[in-house]
Formats: structure tokens, sequence, C-alpha cells
């Protein structure tokens, strides 16, 4: 460090630029972006590495960074030089952008058979499709097997409470089970030899010859469709296509049709299920987050406003211990009702979020119409007069509302509208509660 010293014995850099403007301004813009840039990238890696853990090798993520910022360092001291002449810092700091570097290069020597030795995508694609080539091989095996015992095929054919049935290459039905009674009101027999466009009916052939097509080329399809069953109601089918191979020449495909009606019921049912609140009926909040990210794309990608309400009971627990949580659940019941009721355009959203709290997502609303809406709620809960001894101003049920409303930004988030309404909510507490506060103006606050 013994040259700290002498720093008067050296000339500032920009004195070599003879301190044009031009030229000192090109450089310092120059560096400036550069560092800017080698500090962002650590940053960024940093993020990277945090969110996919389960990436090899983060330390040299690590060794990276501390390169880069070293990097970074020397730039931001080529911008120093030019007024103050501190070169042997600046030498300090380059040696330590060497050393950084080298250490990089190194443990990268160190690491790069580990890594090469690790399966690429390419690899563990041919792994699964060898997989799956396994199996098709094994399925093709039995298939033969019983179609040599074609007496005991058509007996478990014939039980299989689906449509099996086989293709050949020029779309002609070669097999069907006893099930093609009860899809197409025809004995199987009857059936055999018919092309397909004279066993399906147009609309369901349209929407599978895709699939029939992709099959006769070698490719297995699976796919569901709507039909319309003999009785006049609604169903759903699952369809397997299973190609029949014999080297590298498709002979037809097997098909496996199933009423999978009940199921799909159920499945719907439990999708409502799971985005319903069991005690109130209203929507529960994993619906709510999903109503309001798709409200939230539709404003940003309209430019129309979307609003929210948040309302939260006042004093609610106080009117649990006092009446009990039965009581309390019946008091939730009558509230959602409320809301609902009052919501009256088919887009309006409500939901049940928390313990007592509730929210209303208005979309093409802005903050003035929100507020008038919020008002209106205020006043029905209120008018409800559902008696709360423990209240210590009405002795009623109460509730408070948050207001909020905006056109939103490219770079802003739901969690900013979410956000706001829930300010506002505590601000209409914090103001004595039964009443409606908005959210504060922002640039894009409606």
């Amino acid at each position: 460090m013994g040259g700290g010293s002498q720093i008067e014995q050296f000339m500032p850099h920009g004195m070599c630029y003879l301190w044009n403007v031009r030229l000192l301004a090109l450089h310092v813009i120059s560096d400036a972006v550069i560092a800017l840039a080698y500090f962002s990238i650590p940053i960024i890696l940093l993020f990277f590495v945090r969110k996919r853990r389960d990436v090899p090798f983060p330390g040299v993520f690590a060794m990276f960074g501390v390169f880069i910022i070293a990097c970074g360092m020397t730039h931001v001291l080529e911008i120093w030089t030019i007024w103050h002449p501190t070169y042997w810092l600046s030498g300090y700091v380059k040696a330590l952008t060497a050393c950084a570097s080298l250490a990089t290069a190194v443990v990268l020597v160190r690491i790069i058979p580990r890594a090469l030795a690790m399966k690429g995508r390419a690899d563990l694609s041919q792994q699964l499709a060898e997989l799956n080539a396994t199996l098709e091989q094994q399925v093709l095996v039995r298939t033969a097997k019983l179609y040599e015992s074609e007496r005991f095929f058509q007996a478990v054919a014939d039980n299989i409470p689906s449509w099996v049935a086989y293709w050949d290459a020029d779309s002609r039905l070669r097999f069907a089970n006893a099930a093609s009674l009860s899809w197409f009101g025809r004995t199987p027999e009857s059936l055999l030899g018919l092309h397909v466009s004279e066993v399906l009916s147009p609309d369901v052939l349209a929407f599978d010859e895709p699939h029939i097509r992709a099959a006769l080329a070698g490719q297995p399809q699976k796919f569901e469709r709507k039909i319309v069953r003999p009785d006049g109601s609604n169903g759903f089918t699952l369809a397997h296509c299973i190609p029949d191979r014999e080297g590298d020449v498709v002979r037809g495909f097997y098909m496996l049709v199933s009423d999978v009606t009940d199921f799909k019921e159920t499945e719907n049912e439990l999708k409502h299920l799971a985005a319903t609140d069991s005690l109130t009926g209203l929507s529960n909040r994993r619906a709510f987050d999903d109503i309001l990210e798709r409200e939230w794309r539709h404003a940003r990608r309209t430019g129309i406003p979307l609003a929210m309400i948040m309302v939260d009971l006042d004093h609610f627990k106080e009117y649990n211990d006092y009446y009990g949580h039965p009581a309390g659940d019946e008091c939730l019941k009558v509230i959602a009702g409320l809301l609902r009721s009052h919501t009256r355009r088919p887009a309006d959203f409500v939901a049940r979020i928390g313990g007592e709290e509730f929210v209303v997502l208005l979309p093409e609303t802005g903050a003035e119409d929100a507020v008038h809406v919020a008002d209106l709620l205020c006043d029905v809960v209120r008018a409800a007069r559902i008696a709360h001894h423990r209240a210590p101003q009405s002795g009623f049920v109460t509730a408070s509302f948050g207001v909020a409303a905006m056109v939103p930004d490219r770079d802003d988030a739901a969690a900013t509208l979410t956000a706001l309404a829930d300010e506002a909510l505590y601000e209409a507490k914090r103001l004595g509660r039964d009443r409606v506060v908005c959210a504060r103006p922002l640039p894009s606050l409606l």
C-alpha cells in the first residue's frame, strides 16, 4: 500500500483525454452502463438459484456472482480515476477480479466432468420413448394372443362395460363387442365391414376424424367428447385409439370408448366444492384468487377499471363469544345472502375469504360506482338489525367496507388492488367502523 502516499505523483486519467467533454461522456456512460449490467447479473443469478433450488452446482453461480461484481467494480474505478488518480486501488480491484476469475475457472474445470455425466433432456426423452415403446410392444403381444383365441377374447370383450372395436387401415369395422347394441342399437354382426362414416353420426365423425387419421398414422390417441344420449340427456365419453402396428406398417387401430358421464359429473361437483365456502355457499378464497386474476387481465387488456370491496363484520369475535359459534354461523349465512342478493350484475362476484371477511369484485366499475354499491351494502347490513348486544354503539351487527378501483398498468399485480382495498378497510375500522372508506387516489386509481 506504499503507493497510496504517492497519489499526488499521478495525474487523473481525464488528463489523458485532454478533458474533452464528449470523450469523457463516452467513457463515463459506457463504463457506467457496463457496471450496471455487471451488478444486475448477480442479482438475477441469485433470484434464479433461490427459485430453482434443484439447480445443480449452486456454488458456481455464487462464484460467478463474485467475479461479475468484481468486474463491475473495475469499471466503476475507471470512472473514478478520470478525476482521482487512485491507481493503486484500481490495481488491487483488478487483482481481486483476476483471483475471482481464476478461482471460477478452476471450479468450472473441476465440475465439467460431473456436468457432462448428467443426463440431458434428449437422454430422458429417449428413455421415456423406450419405455413407451416397450409398453406398446407388450400391449401388441398380449392383444395378438387374445386375437388367436377369438372366442375367449369375444367373451371378455362382451363383458367390458365400454364399446370395444377394431378398425382396419381403410377405416372399416372388423370387430365390435356386445356394447354395440346399447351404443348404436345394432348388433356387432350388423356393423362388421361398415365404413366409419356408416357407423358414426356426422357430428361425432367430424369430431373423431382427426384422431382417427392420427391413429392410422401410428399415433396413439386419447380424447373426450360430449354426446347426446338416446333419451336426449347429455353425456361424456372417453375414447382411446391404439394403433395396430406390424413393423413399420399400421394395419388399423383398436378403439375403446367409455361412458364417463358419472365421473365428469363427480369431477365437476368436486371442483365446485373445492371453490365453495361450505358454510355460506359463496365462493371461497381459492375461487376468488382465480377470478381476480382473470378479471385483472381483462381490465388490463381493455383499459376498463376493476373495483373491489373488502367487507369485515364489526366486533364479530365478541358476537361469537356472547351468542356462541352456531349463532355466529347463522349470522354469517344471513350476511352472505344479503351481499349476494344486492350485487345483481351477472359479472359481480362475492366470496367469503376469511372468518368474518368477505369480498365483492365489480368488473368494469369505477371508484364512484363501487362506493355507491358499498354504501348500499353497508345500509343493507345495518337495516337487517341482527341483534348484537356486545356492539359498543348500535346494538346490532354492522360491517366496515374498504373500496378500491383501478385500471391496471402493465407492471401492476392483482395484489395491488387487494392491498388498496384492505388498507381502506382498516381505515374504516380505525374511523369507528360501520362505514365505507375508499382507498387513497393513485395515478391508476379511478
